[in-house]
């Protein structure tokens, strides 16, 4: 998946201007904005290193190999401590990478729903019980 990303990557993040390939690090392919120019505002240059995961949950996670293994975990329900301790990573760790995950998919929820829906009835027995007022029959008698 990073590669396939890297190789579609041809413009900075931060400024939308053309990027080059500086290296790699981890594996990972690094880029630089070509947006060096001098200007007299100082904030129109860019110059920024980014990666592949720039943008992306994985950006700034380390343990890049162990992430397919943690939403592993998440699937089955496992518990933090128990994730943690299959990984062999902290429960902070754990935790951290969880909301993170969580975060971005919350972030991807469809915006409407088409389809069909399907409905089925179901009924709850009504419990009156403890209530003195408000009961929509005669209170029973022993």
């Amino acid at each position: 998946m990073v590669q396939q990303r890297a190789a579609s990557i041809t413009h900075c993040p931060y400024c939308a201007h053309e990027a080059v390939k500086w290296g790699s690090k981890n594996g990972i392919p690094r880029f630089k904005c070509k947006n060096q120019e001098q200007y007299q505002d100082q904030s129109k240059v860019c110059g920024k290193t980014f990666n592949a995961l720039t943008g992306t949950s994985l950006a700034g996670l380390h343990h890049l190999d162990k992430h397919i293994g943690n939403a592993r975990c998440m699937v089955e329900g496992m518990t933090l401590r128990k994730t943690a301790q299959t990984l062999g990573i902290n429960k902070d760790t754990a935790l951290r990478w969880r909301h993170q995950f969580l975060q971005t998919i919350m972030a991807e929820q469809p915006q409407s729903l088409t389809g069909v829906v399907e409905a089925d009835e179901t009924y709850f027995i009504e419990s009156f019980k403890g209530q003195r007022k408000g009961i929509p029959r005669k209170s029973k008698k022993r």
